[in-house]
């Protein structure tokens, strides 16, 4: 009884002070200043509390990697250290089974179907989980970047604070995109990527009145994170002058790059779904991959944490050192063989390392992994144009190149990557270079990966472009064909005019003796007075996104959007003329 009466007086009090107080005040403020203003203030209050989050995510990862990672400790304790990832990858799956029960690359997922479908409800993300739980995975060593939990953190307190303040969806939906942004902004201190991410990824319709709050908050983030963490560019490269006939050279790496992003995602997938099924229960998943994770690392020490030390590292000292070259050099390797092959390990490993982490139970993301493959894919190539005494090339400009490309490939955002890099690096001096390098992976990638390493579930988002559950399935447009329709023969073609008239819809394909197309007549042209005069040859239409049976969904799909048409004709193999399939058939 007194249990009840006790819960009854918390309950009056949170009433009296939320609900009366607070809600009733905002209310006022909101009649006072307008809608416009109302949510600036509050894109403004997410960008702030993000920042503050990511700080707070920054300084616990900082010093666990001080202990962990960088300090020396002696050789009686290694054995108990190569560990260190297999117990930071357990706490943390125990942080996120007991806060949320979620996982970063999952959530990351889920946030961009959650924002493109503008449900917030679709997604429950749970702050404290992102924020403990990434800082003790990257921390401790393992394989992950902090960016895409630092995502999910600003997508949680805007989210959060939308459902604090009863606003419509719509108005959440914006609060979450101002909070990813101002999380990119924050981790790197670039908030005109942050805002890009969010134009790119999650809103490609956005409009500016949605523009403006994102703006405002990445800004806020960036001054948070400056101010607690300095204002200095995220990597101190020596800014060098590029010269118009290295263009080549970037191209070539544009390529590279795009083939490096294409691994990476296809090796990612491939990663996850294997130890899926190879260990179904999450404990022995966690022990299986932890102990490669560590073992990895233990071979590898440049595969530890986010790799944001080791791409300074390799800024700072234009070539790669450490107990791996020393090993390849007492095997009779020459420094410059030993380098390249180093170069070379690191970029096809890293991913390899950040899937089992995050997949074994990790938190984290492919933000910094993606920027760390890059930056070593552009020094190894780099490298190897040395080699050779090819046009004289720079190794910096080649890294910071190499990120852009390598980000734009893996994410499918190239104006991201290139003002990530830019103001990451400090200088706008290699725009043209970046937009070379990125454009070119960028469009190699999309031709032949259609997601994302974030988006190929194929529920994702949703967009004519979106990959299917099963895009192979031959018999799936052969089963959505409508042959109910009433052909034209060219051969024999006196009385079209009075087939149309008796028969029923509005497009009759055309066909020749073989059943092959050649064209389709349109009810409206022979009804209109002005064209019934003409023969038919005259009015037959050249048909547009003509699809096969054994084409996908996908494409299907993307050919009623790039043609702006609500029906296709349909051949098969032979080209013979199988019906149409229209737009409410395939989705």
């Amino acid at each position: 009884m007194n249990q009840n009466r006790y819960q009854l007086f918390l309950r009056r009090i949170w009433v009296i002070l939320y609900d009366y107080y607070f809600l009733h005040g905002m209310v006022h403020v909101y009649a006072k200043i307008g809608q416009s203003s109302f949510f600036l203030i509050w894109a403004i209050a997410t960008g702030i509390l993000t920042g503050c989050a990511i700080v707070l995510i920054r300084l616990i990862a900082g010093s666990l990697e001080e202990v962990f990672l960088f300090h020396n400790y002696p050789v009686s304790l290694t054995p108990i250290l190569i560990f260190a990832p297999l117990a930071g990858i357990a706490v943390s799956c125990a942080i996120k089974s007991w806060l949320s029960h979620s996982n970063s690359s999952a959530d990351m997922t889920l946030l961009i179907q959650s924002i493109r479908e503008r449900n917030p409800k679709l997604i429950k993300l749970e702050t404290l989980s992102h924020i403990f739980a990434s800082s003790l995975t990257v921390g401790t060593g393992g394989s992950a970047g902090l960016t895409t939990p630092s995502v999910l953190t600003g997508a949680s307190i805007g989210g959060n604070i939308g459902r604090m303040l009863h606003i419509a969806p719509d108005k959440s939906i914006r609060l979450m995109s101002c909070g990813t942004a101002a999380g990119i902004a924050a981790i790197f201190g670039s908030p005109i990527a942050g805002v890009l991410f969010a134009v790119e990824v999650l809103l490609p319709q956005m409009s500016i009145g949605t523009l403006v709050p994102v703006l405002l908050a990445a800004a806020s983030a960036t001054v948070i994170a400056q101010i607690t963490l300095g204002s200095m560019p995220f990597f101190h490269m020596p800014v060098h002058a590029w010269a118009v006939e290295t263009i080549p050279l970037y191209a070539v790496l544009g390529v590279f790059c795009a083939l490096t992003g294409i691994y990476m995602i296809r090796t990612n997938y491939a990663l996850s779904e294997k130890l899926m099924r190879w260990f179904p229960k999450t404990g022995r998943r966690m022990l299986a991959g932890g102990f490669l994770v560590s073992v990895l690392i233990l071979l590898l020490p440049t595969l530890s944490g986010e790799g944001i030390f080791f791409i300074q590292e390799l800024l700072r000292e234009h070539t790669l050192n450490g107990a791996p070259i020393s090993f390849l050099g007492s095997l009779g390797v020459s420094q410059t063989a030993s380098v390249l092959l180093l170069a070379g390990m690191l970029v096809l490993i890293k991913i390899i390392a950040t899937s089992v982490t995050l997949a074994c139970g990790g938190s984290g993301g492919f933000f910094a992994p993606s920027l760390f493959t890059g930056a070593f894919a552009g020094f190894l190539l780099e490298r190897f144009f040395h080699l050779f005494h090819w046009q004289k090339t720079d190794d910096a400009n080649f890294i910071a190149l190499g990120m852009c490309g390598v980000f734009t490939s893996t994410f499918h955002a190239p104006l991201t990557g290139i003002f990530l890099v830019v103001e990451m690096t400090g200088s706008y001096a290699l725009m043209i270079p970046l937009i070379v390098v990125g454009a070119i992976s960028y469009f190699i990638t999309v031709f032949f990966e259609d997601s994302s390493i974030y988006t190929r579930d194929p529920h994702a988002y949703d967009d004519a472009y979106a990959p299917e559950s099963n895009p192979g399935d031959p018999e799936t447009i052969a089963l959505l064909v409508n042959r109910n329709f009433t052909p034209i023969s060219a051969e024999n073609t006196p009385d079209w005019k009075s087939i149309i008239a008796s028969a029923d819809g509005n497009d009759f394909p055309v066909l020749d003796k073989n059943g092959m197309l050649l064209g389709i007549v349109r009810r409206n042209l022979v009804s209109d007075s002005e064209t019934a005069i003409f023969d038919l040859a005259f009015l037959i239409t050249h048909p547009l996104g003509v699809v096969k049976t054994t084409d996908s969904p996908l494409l299907v799909r993307a050919a009623m959007k790039i043609f702006s048409l609500d029906q296709l004709p349909v051949t098969d193999s032979r080209r013979r003329f199988a019906g149409f399939i229209s737009k409410d058939k395939i989705g």
